[in-house]
């Protein structure tokens, strides 16, 4: 009897564990295989064997440390954009006031945009002589001029990708400590409340720390998110203006699909894979630790 039930449950498991291997595993594997050979265009079937080849030539590549710099500061951008502004929503949600309903299926339609149509609203709010952004800053008087070209100047092309990413990301933020706030235990409120709390003492003690295993999902969710961005950043500047927007992501796209060095790519790709794996496994260890210390 015992058997049969060993049977039948690997037998349920089978399909998710092909398909798994099928649409994972497998593409990693090759993806991995493809980096140790010269790949080109030509798709020789027995490509030329280089070893650590493409991996050495991206480490002498300024452009590679260049989009390790891009990187490294369209995510830390984006995780403080999207986990500060859904975080401030978050708070402001879990007040009660009139229309509430109303305002968080307001507050999640970025979200539930396309990205591609979330970087034509950008686009088009970014515009240089109709853009709605440029005439506010101009009328606050921000700015000197109601003409600035953001997706034109290198020294502005990144902030415009993460307003675009910030904005279409951080409802999910939103949602996520929204329900964490709602699992705090309302009694810890009122003690704190009897106890004389102030409210950001309230906040510090009670709310952040009632957030810290949501946050910390949410923290490396928007992470890996931002490492593989693609889709805002390819449409909205192609990596442009003159590289400002170029991440690692998108350097892996371009080296396969523009410049055809699919060895080269899949190497990028090895090396961002490694990098969200160690990042996976160190937060792992952090929680682990941190479980076994409570």
């Amino acid at each position: 009897m015992k058997r049969e039930r060993r049977v039948f449950a690997m037998a349920m498991m089978a399909p998710t564990v092909l398909w798994t291997l099928f649409v994972l595993v497998y593409p990693v594997a090759v993806t991995i295989r493809n980096s140790l050979y010269n790949v080109g265009a030509g798709f020789d079937p027995h490509p030329p064997f280089v070893g650590l080849g493409n991996y050495a030539a991206l480490l002498d590549d300024p452009i590679f440390w260049h989009s390790v710099r891009v990187t490294a500061l369209f995510t830390l951008g984006n995780l403080l954009g999207s986990f500060g502004l859904g975080l401030l929503t978050a708070l402001l949600l879990h007040e009660r006031f009139h229309g509430r309903p109303l305002a968080r299926a307001i507050l999640l339609l970025p979200w539930a945009m396309p990205q591609v149509a979330a970087v034509v609203v950008w686009r088009w709010l970014l515009q240089v002589q109709y853009g709605a952004v440029n005439y506010i800053l101009w009328r606050l008087h921000l700015v000197a001029t109601p003409s600035i070209q953001w997706l034109v100047r290198p020294s502005l092309g990144l902030y415009a990708v993460l307003a675009a990413t910030v904005w279409w990301q951080y409802p999910i933020a939103t949602t996520f400590l929204q329900a964490g706030i709602q699992s705090v235990p309302v009694d810890l409120y009122e003690a704190a409340g009897i106890d004389g709390a102030s409210g950001w003492q309230r906040f510090r003690h009670v709310t952040w720390s009632g957030l810290r295993h949501v946050r910390n999902i949410l923290l490396l969710m928007l992470l890996f998110w931002s490492l593989g961005q693609v889709i805002i950043i390819w449409t909205m500047t192609a990596g442009g203006p003159a590289r400002a927007t170029q991440t690692l992501a998108i350097l892996v796209y371009q080296r396969a699909f523009s410049d055809f060095q699919f060895g080269s790519a899949a190497a990028l790709a090895t090396i961002v894979l490694a990098i969200s794996l160690s990042i996976g496994l160190l937060y792992y260890r952090l929680t682990l630790r941190a479980a076994q210390e409570a």
